[in-house]
């Protein structure tokens, strides 16, 4: 059964269940986890999600979410859950 959840409660999630998340990605690109997921603000209107190997950063992501129109959680396999994030339509970018 999917859910439809403010950004804010995904991104709460997320930085209190680090250790439970295997992969991030988008259409073109997916990462996996290598040690450790970093979760900081980069500014008031910029947030970012690193994947360390020990204490070297190995991606980063960056995620504005005013572009963020809603979040969809739907079971995933293995008893693992998807978060999607969909763009807001009416944002520039």
């Amino acid at each position: 059964m999917q859910q439809i959840i403010p950004f804010q409660a995904c991104w709460l999630w997320l930085t209190e269940h680090s250790d439970c998340i295997l992969r991030a990605g988008s259409i073109d690109t997916v990462v996996y986890d290598d040690d450790h997921w970093c979760f900081t603000e980069e500014d008031a209107c910029r947030l970012l999600v690193q994947v360390l190997r020990g204490k070297r950063p190995m991606t980063e992501l960056f995620i504005e979410p005013a572009h963020i129109a809603l979040v969809r959680m739907a079971p995933g396999e293995s008893g693992a859950f998807n978060f999607n994030l969909f763009r807001n339509p009416n944002s520039r970018r």
